[in-house]
C-alpha cells in the first residue's frame, strides 16, 4: 500500500518506503487496529502486547509541515563547513583533484606547459582498507549472567546471523552491491555512518527496510542521551516521490506539471526532505507535501550514527574564537559555533593524508616538467637583420635530426637550465618517511619492500599496520551492535502487528546456525524470548592472526600449564570470537572420535542411524518404510544381538544379571512411532546424558568406557536374545 496524502494514513510501524531503500514489499494489508477491534466485538477485549518505551518518555508536540523546510535549509547553511569538508574528501578519492603548487596552476591556467603529475596512492590506500574492513568475520556475541538463559542467548545470535545475511542478499538483488563493501566505504569516505531502519510488516521473512544513507545528506539534532530530530535532504526526482509516496493534493500536482511540463515533469529533479523525530515523520519538497505529519511511534529516531576514531573527542568543543588564515595569507578571527566543532570531529580515513599527498603530487609535477625540460630543453634562435627576411623553418630536436641555419646570420643554442635541485631525493625520501606514518605498509597489500627482512618481521610490519585499521573494525562493531540491538527493540515492540495482521502472516521463524542434539533446526523470534534473555546483542569483527599463530601457541603452552592463563585467553589472542562456541564444538568433536575409535560402536551405530535418517526421508512412502524397516530388522538380528550377547558375557563373567539391568534382560525397544523405543533419538537421549553433548557432561567429554559404549547403542532396536523378530 502506497502512502499518500489522499488516503487515511496508517499509524504505527506501518512507514511509507523510502525513495532511496531499494525495493519494498508487497500489499501490508489492513490497520491491524481495526482488525483487533472487529474481533473484540465478537469474543471480547483482547489484550495485546504494548510497546516499551524509556522511563519518562513524552512524545514531543506535533511539528507543523510548512516550517520544515526552512528549518533544514538554515541547519545546512550552518554546517556548511562541513559539508565543504565531505566535498573535499569525496573529490580527493575520485581522483577529481591534483596536487599543484599555486605558481604552477597559475602558469597552466595561462596556457604555459606545466605538466601534471597524479597518483593513486590515498585512493589505493583507502580501497585497501575497505576491502580489509569488508572481509572481517561477523559474529554476534550475547553474554548471560545465568546459565539456563544460554540457549536464548544462542538463539539471538543465530538470529543476528540470518538477519545479517538476509540484509547482505536484499541489498545486492537492489542495488548489484556489496553491503558490508559499501559500509566500510561510507564509514572511511566521511569519517562516520548512518543507517535509518524501519518496521516492514508485510514481509513476514524479514520485517525490516533498512537503508544506508549518505552522511552528508542528513543531520541531527539532539542530545548527550539520543537524537531528538533529523533531517535528511537528498536529491530525487518527482516521478520516484509520487511512484513512493503516491501524488500530492490535485491543486499541487497541477502546478509541478505546468512549472516543468506535462511530459517532463517526472524527470525533474528536486530536494526533497525526509524529517523524523522521536514520535512523526514527514515528506516534502520545497513546495510539494508528500507525506503529512504522521505518528510512527516507535518512541526513538529510527536513526543509527556512528562516528569514526580519526577527529577530536565527540563531548569537546572548539575554541570560543576561531583563528585561522585567510585567503590571501592574513589571519582572521571569528566566534566560533556548536556547527563549527563537527568539522572536526569524524574525521575521513584520508584526512591526514591530503595534505602530504597534495605535496608530493606538486614535487613530483614539477620535477616531470624538469625531466622533460633535460631531454628537450628550450631552445634560443638569434636571427640577424638577413635572416630575419628570409622564412624561418620549425627545428626539430629529436634524435640524430638535422637543423640547417645561415651561416654568421643566424644561431641557436639550448637555453641554460638548472640541473635540478640537488636535494629533491632528501624531499622526497622525508615525504616517503610521513606517509609510512599514515598509510598502510607495503607488505599489507603483498610488496615486498627488502629482500632482506626475515619473514618474522614482515609479519610483524603486518600486523602494526592492521593495528592502524582497529580503531576503523571497532567502530564498524559499535555500528552493528547498536543497530541490531534496535531492531529486537522494535520487533518486541511491534512485531505482534505482523503476526497478527492477518491469516496469511507468519512470525518470524529464524533457522539455527548449528542446531544442537535434541535442538529444533529453527525457532520464533517473538517478544517472550527477546524479553527473557534482553535485546541487546554485541557484534564482534576479527580476523586470526594466521601469522602469529606459532608464536602465540607457544607463548601460552607453558602460561596454561603453570595456571597464569587460560584457553580461552589463548583463543582469544589469537582473534577468534565465540570462545564457547568453539570450545564446546571441539569437545563434542573429540568426544565423537573417541566413540567411533571403538570397533563396537562403528558395528553397532552407524547402520542404524542411517537407516533412520532414510525412513525420516521416505515418511508418506509405505513401501520405502517397509523396505527400511526390513533392512533395520535384519541388521539387529545378524549384527546387533550376537554383539549385544558377547557384551553382557563379558559383563556378567559369573551369570549374575547386569548392575542396574531387570533380569531377563532390557526391555523391548521398538522401531520409530512405538512408544518407548530409542528409534530415531540421539546419543545423548537415549543414553539419559546431557543435550548437547556426547559424554553427558555439557560443555565437555568425560571418560569412556574402553570396552564400549554404556547400554544399548541409540537409534537401534534391541532385541533380547531368545525373543523371536517379526
Amino acid at each position: 500500500m502506497v502512502a499518500s496524502p489522499m488516503m487515511p494514513q496508517p499509524r504505527g510501524p506501518f512507514q511509507a518506503p523510502d525513495p532511496m531503500a531499494g525495493p519494498v514489499g508487497g500489499d501490508m494489508g489492513g490497520d491491524p487496529r481495526q482488525l483487533l477491534a472487529m474481533l473484540e466485538q465478537v469474543i471480547g477485549p483482547v489484550t495485546q502486547p504494548q510497546p516499551k518505551y524509556r522511563p519518562g518518555y513524552q512524545p514531543p508536540k506535533k511539528p507543523k509541515v510548512d516550517e520544515l523546510w526552512g528549518k533544514s535549509t538554515t541547519i545546512m547553511q550552518r554546517h556548511q563547513r562541513l559539508l565543504d569538508r565531505f566535498d573535499q574528501d569525496r573529490l580527493w578519492l575520485q581522483m577529481a583533484l591534483v596536487g599543484m603548487f599555486e605558481e604552477d596552476r597559475i602558469a597552466k591556467n595561462k596556457g604555459l606547459i606545466v605538466d601534471e603529475f597524479q597518483s593513486t596512492g590515498i585512493a589505493a590506500d583507502w580501497n585497501l582498507a575497505c576491502a580489509y574492513l569488508a572481509a572481517l568475520p561477523f559474529e554476534p556475541t550475547k553474554p548471560v549472567l545465568r546459565d539456563d538463559l544460554k540457549t536464548e542467548a544462542r538463539m539471538l545470535q543465530d538470529a543476528v546471523r540470518y538477519l545479517r545475511d538476509e540484509e547482505i542478499n536484499r541489498y545486492n538483488d537492489a542495488w548489484g552491491a556489496d553491503l558490508a563493501t559499501e559500509e566500510a566505504r561510507y564509514l572511511t569516505i566521511y569519517g562516520r555512518i548512518v543507517n535509518r531502519t524501519v518496521m516492514n510488516l508485510s514481509d513476514p521473512e524479514f520485517p525490516f527496510d533498512s537503508t544506508l544513507i549518505d552522511p552528508s545528506t542528513v543531520f541531527f539534532n539532539g542530545n548527550e542521551r539520543t537524537i531528538q530530530e533529523a533531517y535528511h535532504r537528498y536529491r530525487t526526482t518527482y516521478g520516484r516521490l509520487v511512484g513512493v509516496f503516491g501524488e500530492p493534493p490535485a491543486s499541487t500536482m497541477r502546478q509541478i506539471k505546468n512549472a516543468h511540463g506535462n511530459d517532463e515533469w517526472e524527470w525533474c529533479e528536486v530536494d526533497a526532505l525526509d524529517y523524523w523525530d522521536t514520535w512523526w515523520r514527514a515528506v516534502r519538497t520545497q513546495d510539494a507535501v508528500f507525506v503529512p505529519v504522521t505518528a510512527h511511534e516507535y518512541g526513538t529516531t529510527p536513526f543509527t550514527i556512528q562516528l569514526g576514531p580519526l577527529g577530536m573527542p565527540v563531548g569537546g568543543t572548539a575554541n570560543r574564537d576561531r583563528t585561522e588564515i585567510g585567503p590571501n595569507g592574513q589571519l582572521w578571527s571569528e566566534a566560533a559555533n556548536i556547527a563549527d566543532d563537527s568539522v572536526h570531529k569524524g574525521l575521513s580515513y584520508i584526512h591526514y593524508m591530503r595534505r602530504e599527498h597534495a605535496q608530493y603530487e606538486a614535487i613530483m609535477a614539477r620535477i616531470l616538467t624538469g625531466f622533460k625540460k633535460a631531454i628537450d630543453p628550450p631552445i634560443i634562435r638569434e636571427r640577424g637583420l638577413m635572416a630575419a627576411e628570409m622564412p624561418m623553418h620549425p627545428l626539430n630536436t629529436g634524435p640524430g635530426q638535422q637543423n640547417e641555419t645561415i651561416l654568421g646570420d643566424e644561431k641557436v643554442s639550448p637555453i641554460p637550465t638548472s640541473a635540478g635541485p640537488v636535494d629533491t631525493n632528501i624531499v622526497l625520501t622525508a615525504m616517503t618517511q610521513e606517509q609510512r606514518g599514515t598509510r598502510l605498509p607495503p607488505m599489507f597489500g603483498g610488496f615486498n619492500e627488502q629482500s632482506n627482512v626475515s619473514g618474522t618481521a614482515q609479519n610483524g610490519l603486518t600486523d602494526a599496520g592492521m593495528e592502524k585499521l582497529n580503531g576503523w573494525m571497532r567502530a564498524t562493531e559499535r555500528y552493528h551492535s547498536i543497530r541490531y540491538t534496535r531492531w529486537f527493540e522494535m520487533w518486541r515492540n511491534f512485531g505482534h502487528l505482523a503476526e497478527n495482521a492477518g491469516p496469511e502472516r507468519a512470525p518470524l521463524i529464524i533457522p539455527r546456525a548449528r542446531p544442537k542434539s535434541g535442538e529444533q533446526p529453527a525457532f520464533e523470534l517473538n517478544r517472550d524470548l527477546i524479553d527473557r534473555v534482553g535485546p541487546r546483542i554485541n557484534v564482534r569483527m576479527s580476523k586470526p592472526r594466521v601469522n602469529q599463530l606459532l608464536p602465540i601457541v607457544n607463548a601460552f603452552q607453558g602460561m596454561v600449564a603453570n595456571g597464569w592463563a587460560t584457553d580461552a585467553m589463548a583463543m582469544e589472542a589469537l582473534g577468534y570470537l565465540d570462545v564457547d562456541r568453539i570450545r564446546e564444538e571441539w569437545m563434542e568433536d573429540k568426544a565423537l572420535k573417541q566413540a567411533l575409535d571403538h570397533p563396537k560402536f562403528v558395528e553397532m551405530f552407524t547402520i542404524p542411524t542411517s537407516l533412520m535418517e532414510a525412513m525420516r526421508e521416505a515418511e508418506g512412502d509405505p513401501r520405502q518404510q517397509q523396505g527400511f524397516m526390513a533392512a533395520l530388522m535384519a541388521w539387529m538380528q545378524n549384527v546387533v544381538q550376537p554383539a549385544q550377547m558377547q557384551q553382557q558375557q563379558q559383563m556378567q563373567p559369573q551369570g549374575m544379571p547386569q548392575p542396574g539391568m531387570p533380569q531377563g534382560g532390557p526391555p523391548m525397544q521398538g522401531p520409530p512411532g512405538v512408544q518407548g523405543g530409542t528409534a530415531g533419538m540421539s546419543l545423548p537421549e537415549a543414553t539419559g546424558q546431557a543435550p548437547g553433548s556426547l559424554t553427558g557432561v555439557q560443555g565437555g567429554p568425560g571418560p569412556m568406557p574402553r570396552n564400549g559404549p554404556p547400554g544399548p547403542p541409540p537409534g537401534s532396536v534391541v532385541i533380547p536374545p531368545g525373543q523371536p523378530i517379526g
